[in-house]
């Protein structure tokens, strides 16, 4: 029995130091990584494999062939293997196989990780008074820190200072003698991207323009809704108006109608007037 743990403890301990000899390559998407290997003697084959594809085979006495679509991104020399204008794809392991004469082969892997080059980041500022907060604004990355600068020197934490949340949130605690500029620095693998500097003076600014702007927002507001309810009020009297007018006409016309118009059959007699009736003439 204790044969077998023994085995199962140095085939665990061969995997981690294997593994940890894998080196890894950090780079931007759109350059260039160069992977240096030690050739070992009396070899026949080299092969070169990525997520189990071919990228390249090299065998004595032939030329070198390229596979997918690493043929025109890689190339092969004595002792390393360059590939070109990485993509975000390329992200993985890679192995690389050496084959002697002896048909004895040995392996050596490295890990590529290809990200995309770190947006501007920019600042974001809050004052309350007594303290004003500063929070560096990025693309979420969990590789990267940042760094804050104050005039151009690295700001510490102090008692002028509070870092928080992985320094992303800067607070002044002394506004009045910590004053200037203040710029926020991004750093992930061997890419990093500053902020522009930002006046802590333009916070209080900012903070008294916001409540202009609402102020502002909300006489807007106000006015629009007083001339949306007077607009319905006087359509409201105006359409009210027009009804009532038209109720007087018709009632108008009805009696003007009834004045004029007399009912057939209704056993009144006309009688002509003196002047229609013939006149008799008398003779002297």
């Amino acid at each position: 029995m204790w044969k077998v743990a023994t085995a199962v403890f140095l085939l665990c301990a061969v995997s981690v130091c294997k593994s940890s000899n894998i080196t890894t390559f950090y780079r931007l998407e759109g350059n260039s990584v160069s992977i240096s290997f030690k050739r070992p003697p009396n070899l026949e084959e080299i092969l070169c494999t990525f997520k189990g594809n071919k990228i390249l085979e090299w065998e004595a006495g032939k030329n070198v062939l390229y596979f997918g679509n690493f043929t025109r991104r890689t190339k092969l020399t004595v002792d390393t293997i360059e590939i070109q204008n990485l993509q975000q794809t390329d992200s993985g392991i890679y192995r690389i196989s050496f084959i002697n004469q002896n048909g004895f082969t040995t392996e050596e892997s490295f890990i590529l990780v290809v990200s995309a080059p770190l947006l501007q980041p920019t600042i974001n500022c809050t004052a309350n008074g007594t303290s004003i907060h500063l929070e560096c604004k990025f693309e979420d990355s969990l590789s990267a820190t940042i760094q804050w600068l104050h005039q151009g020197k690295a700001v510490g934490q102090d008692d002028n200072f509070d870092l928080t949340l992985e320094n992303k949130w800067l607070t002044i605690l002394n506004p009045k003698g910590s004053s200037g500029e203040y710029a926020c620095i991004v750093k992930k693998h061997e890419d990093r991207a500053q902020s522009d500097p930002i006046n802590i003076e333009k916070c209080y600014s900012r903070g008294n323009s916001r409540g202009h702007v609402a102020l502002i927002a909300l006489v807007v507001v106000f006015v629009a809704s007083a001339m949306i309810v007077a607009f319905a009020f006087y359509w409201y009297k105006r359409k009210n108006g027009n009804v009532q007018n038209t109720v007087r006409r018709y009632e108008v016309t009805n009696v003007e109608d009834r004045s004029i118009e007399l009912p057939e059959g209704d056993g009144v007699e006309t009688k002509p007037s003196p002047s229609s009736e013939p006149k008799v003439r008398k003779d002297i």
